[in-house]
């Protein structure tokens, strides 16, 4: 049988097999073959999208929102945090380096490297941002799902083109002043655009992530200001995912102060997600005070030291609502009977359906339950029944493998 008249599932099934390049040559070789693998190709390449706050990038982003195939391919949308510092960096960052490691200098054009970065302070300074992301949101009828995001392996298109014409890639992190603002804006341009959106985008995630910065609510601040001054509610938005950092300057009473603002911009939200970036040892107490949302029915906590007496507070303030708890990392600090004492609390004042706990500790100390040696790696999932969670209660421990 001839290679355009093999069945599609037969053909798929080989093109998961190729490389890019010779995916790319394979549907050169005849239209028919082109056609059956017109899902595949766009399943892999544009299901999730991953582009930079670049003049170059987000207009391929809204040709491909034009484009009448590959448009109703787009499932997620993720923008990352690259970008042209005012300082070229001698060498190449890790990532882009991955996996060598390597400390490879950078050959910078002065020329190149200046005329982009003016582009860049342009684009924001006159709201071409926005307006072309805004452009692209209002095409993409089936994107659902819309992040902040940096993927440390993987390189947002745009970033290699930069490269190429500069000699160096665009930085990832935002450590510096005028890099956090660029972070702050690029907040505010996504959010913007989220608001002119006439589709149901019910997803929105900051997860920013580098060793050395992750996203404060100070940052977050900045788009609550200028949202409620213009009004702004995003009451399509189900699930919202955060990953923070916990060290501030002010105080945690502020701090859950301007997280809670923020989150008011999202009353709708029955899935919320909190992850600190590193561990949090001094905010989540006062968050626990001021969180509230109305709509609650997934819960997901991540990386966080802390008193069970704080979770208790934030799950029973929920209690009417909130049917799924996830615990990742949580390292109870007030030692004894703590895990005890918050699974009782969730039996007997929630009616939980999933509880899923993974990775938590106990005054540092690795905890265990039910058949499990430990909790270190593996994921304890819970149904709810009083009977599972009462047989929790019976055998939390110290892991042995922790002492």
């Amino acid at each position: 049988m001839a290679l355009p008249n093999l069945p599609i599932e037969l053909m798929e099934i080989i093109a998961k097999e190729l490389d890019s390049n010779d995916l790319f040559n394979l549907r050169l070789v005849a239209r028919a073959i082109n056609t059956k693998l017109r899902y595949h190709f766009m399943k892999k390449y544009f299901s999730i999208r991953r582009h930079m706050m670049n003049t170059h990038s987000l207009q391929t982003l809204c040709k491909i929102s034009e484009h009448p195939y590959l448009r109703r391919a787009v499932r997620t949308l993720e923008i990352s945090s690259d970008h042209l510092s005012d300082r070229p960096p001698p060498y190449l960052q890790e990532e882009h380096t991955a996996p060598y490691r390597l400390l490879t200098p950078t050959t910078i054009d002065d020329g190149e490297y200046r005329r982009n970065l003016d582009e860049q302070s342009s684009m924001q300074n006159t709201g071409l941002d926005i307006a072309l992301l805004a452009r692209a949101l209002n095409n993409l009828s089936n994107c659902h799902d819309v992040a902040l995001r940096a993927k440390h392996d993987v390189l947002p298109w745009g970033a290699a083109t930069l490269q190429k014409q500069t000699g160096a890639f665009p930085m990832r992190n935002f450590n510096e002043r005028a890099s956090r603002a660029f972070v702050e804006r690029a907040i505010w341009a996504v959010l913007a655009s989220l608001s002119t959106c006439p589709y149901q985008v019910y997803s929105f995630r900051i997860v920013l992530n580098h060793p050395l910065k992750s996203v404060c609510p100070e940052m977050l601040n900045f788009s609550t200001v200028n949202l409620g001054r213009l009004g702004f509610r995003f009451t399509k938005v189900k699930r919202l995912h955060l990953l923070l950092e916990p060290e501030s300057q002010v105080s945690p009473d502020i701090w859950a102060r301007d997280l809670a603002n923020f989150i008011e911009c999202f009353p709708n939200v029955h899935d919320f997600g909190l992850h600190f970036v590193p561990k949090d040892r001094r905010q989540f107490r006062a968050v626990s005070k001021a969180l509230r949302l109305p709509r609650l029915q997934a819960l997901e906590l991540g990386r966080i030291h802390c008193c069970e007496a704080d979770l208790i507070e934030l799950l029973l303030s929920h209690k009417s609502t909130l049917k799924r708890i996830g615990f990742q990392d949580i390292n109870l600090i007030t030692g004894g009977d703590a895990w005890k004492t918050l699974i009782r609390a969730i039996r007997d004042h929630l009616s939980v359906e999933r509880l899923t706990i993974k990775t938590c500790k106990l005054d540092r100390v690795p905890i265990t339950a039910m058949d499990y040696d430990s909790l270190g790696t593996v994921a304890l999932t819970l149904t709810g029944d009083r009977r599972e969670l009462d047989h929790f209660v019976d055998t939390v421990r110290e892991s042995k493998d922790g002492l």
